[in-house]
């Protein structure tokens, strides 16, 4: 929301971009020896026809270490580039050339950039290009569950989670919401009943669901409801 709010006031063009099979460029730590059963139809058989296994070099998706592993990669090559790396916040990075200068944040494989113009953000992307196989998703539209809208002219960048709300609904209310003379519909006995404060066990996993969604909720677009939230979230194991 900071990068957006900066973003509108000071005309920073929004774009995204996604890096294919990301966690596949993270190299394997020195040190540590992983070995993993041989792809079937590439097998191979020492002299005695038992099957051999593979040394993994770089990390492959399902790995603990994959994760880090790629942040690792990546970072190191954003630093190489030229970047400077936020303090606070670590998926956050500033380049700059002359006049011109770009955010970029990340968030796994999902790239997010707010650059002066559309001829830096893509000297940028083309040198990213190089090392990783990029693409390219234009303007900004969606991340994260959120719809991004921005208004270059009108200097505002709205964001809005409808479509991941109205998803929520569907789970919890498949018989619709109340109608518009205010009747409302009965839902499911599970979720209609909350347990007492400090009394018995809520273990119901729809509703645990529905207050994780909500937390989502909370964080990008509606922190009006946190209170509710919070309110609710005490009665997903039945303690006060």
């Amino acid at each position: 929301r900071l990068v957006f709010a900066i973003a509108a006031g000071r005309n920073l063009k929004l774009a995204g971009a996604d890096v294919k099979t990301a966690h596949l460029y993270g190299r394997i730590d020195e040190g540590i020896t992983i070995y993993m059963k041989q792809p079937r139809g590439y097998e191979q058989y020492d002299e005695d026809g038992k099957p051999m296994i593979c040394e993994l070099i770089r990390s492959i998706y399902g790995l603990r270490q994959s994760g880090a592993r790629w942040e690792a990669t990546l970072v190191e090559h954003l630093l190489k580039m030229g970047f400077v790396r936020c303090e606070y916040d670590s998926c956050l990075f500033k380049i700059s050339e002359g006049k011109d200068f770009m955010f970029l944040c990340v968030y796994v494989d999902d790239l997010c950039f707010a650059s002066t113009s559309d001829a830096y953000r893509k000297k940028i992307f083309d040198d990213l290009c190089k090392t990783f196989k990029l693409i390219d998703t234009g303007d900004l539209t969606w991340i994260l569950n959120t719809n991004i809208s921005q208004n270059l002219k009108g200097g505002t960048v709205s964001i809005s989670q409808k479509l991941y709300i109205e998803e929520a609904i569907k789970d919890f209310f498949p018989q619709g919401l109340p109608d518009k003379k205010g009747r409302l519909i009965p839902c499911d006995e599970s979720i209609s009943e909350l347990a007492p404060l400090g009394e018995g066990e809520m273990i119901n996993p729809l509703y645990r669901s529905g207050v994780g969604k909500l937390v989502w909720l909370t964080s990008i677009s509606r922190p009006d409801v946190a209170y509710a939230h919070s309110m609710l979230a005490r009665h997903n194991n039945g303690g006060g």
